[in-house]
């Protein structure tokens, strides 16, 4: 009887109360008997399982611990525990409804210290014993009102910082609602609104602008970083940055000011926006020194640019500066000028790209040819060609390194495509199989990495005119190498070529005509690039800087103790003509006193050896603004001077990021102010939200 009744029991059949106790008190000899997944799922469901579970029981000295616990029956009769805090206040939770049965430790600890009903009831009380009166309670709440409106204030910030739509605002905090944030469990806090979302950017910008303006106010110099350009909805647009000391030290900073609706391009317009905006800084203009731009005629122009008007409006002393990361991107796309083979070349490589990049089915074969060919024991990734845009600055270089690289598979997929019958393929097969395209490729690879790695200096916010001359000396000379000895990957790329083939790969169509036409086709490359760097890196375009860095680097200064009185003293003169008294302005040096003190400024200049020119204008700044004030002021405006406006292009980035196809219809106030805070504000970790907080408070009367 008693294994009929174990072996229904199993089966998932009923018993009678008497027959469970039967199998619990005794012990059956029962067969053993292979088991399957559904007969221990079966015992795992079944009844006996669950006697077997732990049964939790009330522990009484809970309430010695939980003051606010007690254990008593609810409607039904069952013993359940309840919180006298919340069942008297009339709240919802189960504590104070139906009761609790969940006799576990961490049931009333979750209860006691995360929900928030009852940590107000906790308050309260608190107060009550303490006899508080209406005021501190008022107090209180408005502590933990901050304490809401910070939290908020940082989510938004946190948004912003990273670019996001203001519009996650409301998910955002309630999300960190769902995990139990207590800053924000009170939702009679929560500021849902759009406007008020708005309003708090306000705040944001206006407590981070009042810092760059206290920066660019306490600096001697400023230099002023200019570029325009069109926003997705086809607005004209002024990027407008300051580079100028920080505030209470020798570093240098470039901030970001504004980017402002332009009516049009015209000099005057934009000499009209930067009036605007240092006028509502507060910056007197004689402090403007200096100013980068691109070389657009609007902006150098001889005649009517920019930098020209506010020379003849408002600093005479304005010097002019053609962008050195512009500069050197014209000089490398301009090589290819009266050199056809480089020409084609450029044309080849972009149909490459789009060949492949337009059709999913060509690029996969792609792959899986350069997967055949890639050793199985190396972790390599995929080579992604690249398309040699012409508004990015030397991106020639990523095209043709991607190119080279994977240059048997490429073969291997045009022709595979060529078989098809697709005349394309023919065509870029033919051009891509000479062994001039082979090397020309090798030969841009060893080229495009030294003048990149010239481009990558000039993009420094910090770079100076010491800098700039020895990376481009330095740059010149590598490329005159060039012209007699193969760089290193074009050098390996003849040791690969034998037997009409490239590493036994692929086919390369080489004969003696193709090779002579590269070896013309490179050196003209070469001449025009060195050309072009002598022509638009000449001295005289910075002469002011570059006279100023003769007088103040200690490299520049004779060997011989005799040569010192002598050496400099025409450069001397023009940097006193620059800064000396000016008809209706007066002298920012005493020219006289700088004419006597340049021989000891000299031999203490000799002392500072092996300091570069930025370390030598913070030392005479720090140390020596007393005994030689006029050389001081020559560092200032050394260390303020922007020789690059990298900083607008990074601006425009920003803003390209911001102002996407689905948030087309942001104002473009509201881009400034994300951008500031994107380019000008502290790690989420570090902001404060104090300043924040008072200024979003007093824009209106706010509930408390």
């Amino acid at each position: 009887m008693l294994q009929t009744n174990l072996f229904t029991f199993l089966k998932g059949g009923q018993k009678r109360p008497h027959e469970e106790n039967n199998v619990e008190n005794q012990s059956l000899p029962v067969t053993p008997t292979k088991k399957t997944k559904s007969s221990v799922s079966d015992v795992m469901d079944s009844p006996l399982s669950a006697s077997k579970k732990k049964i939790r029981k009330f522990n009484s000295d809970w309430t010695k611990e939980f003051e606010w616990l007690v254990h008593e029956p609810n409607n039904d009769g069952v013993m359940s525990m309840f919180c006298t805090l919340c069942r008297d206040s009339k709240k919802t939770n189960p504590f104070a409804t139906t009761g609790s049965t969940n006799f576990q430790r961490s049931a009333l600890e979750r209860h006691g210290s995360k929900n928030p009903e009852h940590l107000d009831l906790i308050l309260v009380q608190k107060l009550v014993n303490s006899k508080s009166t209406v005021k501190d309670v008022v107090e209180i709440q408005e502590v933990n009102n901050s304490e809401s409106k910070c939290a908020q204030i940082r989510t938004l910030y946190y948004l912003a910082k990273n670019g996001h739509p203001l519009s996650m605002q409301n998910s955002l905090v309630e999300l960190q609602q769902l995990n139990n944030c207590r800053d924000l469990r009170d939702h009679a806090t929560i500021y849902s609104s759009s406007t008020t979302h708005d309003e708090m950017l306000d705040a944001i910008s206006e407590v981070i602008e009042e810092s760059v303006n206290a920066d660019i106010l306490s600096s001697d110099f400023v230099g002023i970083i200019l570029d325009e350009t069109t926003d997705l909805t086809v607005n004209k647009k002024l990027n407008i940055y300051f580079k100028s000391f920080k505030s209470g030290s020798t570093e240098t900073v470039t901030h970001f000011i504004d980017c402002v609706d332009i009516e049009n391009g015209k000099a005057d317009t934009l000499v009209e926006e930067i009036e605007k905006v240092c006028a509502r800084i507060g910056l007197d203009m004689l402090k403007v020194i200096s100013m980068a731009s691109d070389g657009a005629s609007v902006m150098i122009g001889h005649k009517g640019g920019v930098g020209v008007k506010l020379r003849e409006k408002h600093n005479p002393r304005l010097v002019q500066i053609h962008c050195v990361a512009h500069r050197l991107a014209l000089c490398a796309s301009q090589a290819c000028q009266n050199v056809p083979v480089f020409a084609d070349y450029q044309r080849t490589v972009k149909n490459v790209y789009r060949f492949f990049h337009n059709s999913a089915i060509r690029y996969n074969g792609l792959r899986e040819i350069e997967n055949l060919l890639t050793d199985e024991n190396k972790d390599t990734k995929h080579v992604t060609l690249k398309e040699p845009a012409s508004f990015r600055w030397l991106s020639l270089q990523n095209a043709v390194k991607a190119v080279f690289d994977v240059y048997p598979a490429l073969v291997m997929a045009l022709d595979n495509e060529a078989a098809t019958g697709s005349s394309e393929a023919k065509g870029l097969l033919k051009s891509v199989k000479s062994v001039q395209f082979l090397l020309n490729t090798a030969f841009l690879v060893d080229i495009l990495a030294v003048v990149n790695k010239l481009c990558k200096v000039f993009q420094r916010d910090e770079l100076d005119i010491e800098q700039m001359n020895n990376m481009l000396c330095s740059t010149r000379e590598t490329l005159q190498t060039f012209k007699a000895v193969s760089g290193s990957t074009l050098e390996e790329t003849y040791k690969a070529i034998s037997n009409g083939k490239y590493k036994d790969l692929v086919k390369v169509t080489d004969t003696s005509q193709l090779r002579r036409g590269f070896q013309s086709s490179s050196v003209k490359y070469l001449d025009n690039l060195l050309d072009n760097l002598d022509n638009r890196f000449e001295e005289s375009s910075m002469k002011i800087l570059t006279t100023a860095d003769k007088i103040l680097n200690p490299s520049h200064l004779p060997t011989y103790t005799e040569e010192i009185p002598a050496y400099g003293n025409e450069d001397l003169a023009k940097i006193v003509e620059w800064l000396g008294p000016l008809e209706n302005y007066p002298g920012l040096i005493d020219p006289t006193n700088m004419k006597n003190d340049y021989l000891q400024f000299k031999l203490v200049l000799r002392k500072l050896q092996g300091k570069s020119l930025k370390n030598v204008c913070e030392t005479l700044i720090q140390r020596y603004s007393e005994s030689f004030p006029d050389f001081t002021v020559v560092a200032k405006y050394v260390l303020t001077a922007p020789l690059s406006s990298v900083a607008c292009e990074r601006g425009f980035s920003s803003q390209n990021r911001l102002k996407t196809k689905l948030r087309s219809r942001l104002e473009s106030t509201k881009v400034s102010k994300m951008i500031r805070v994107m380019e000008e504000g502290p790690a989420v970790a570090m902001f404060d939200t104090q300043p924040v907080l008072a200024k979003f408070d007093k824009m209106k009367n706010r509930r408390k």
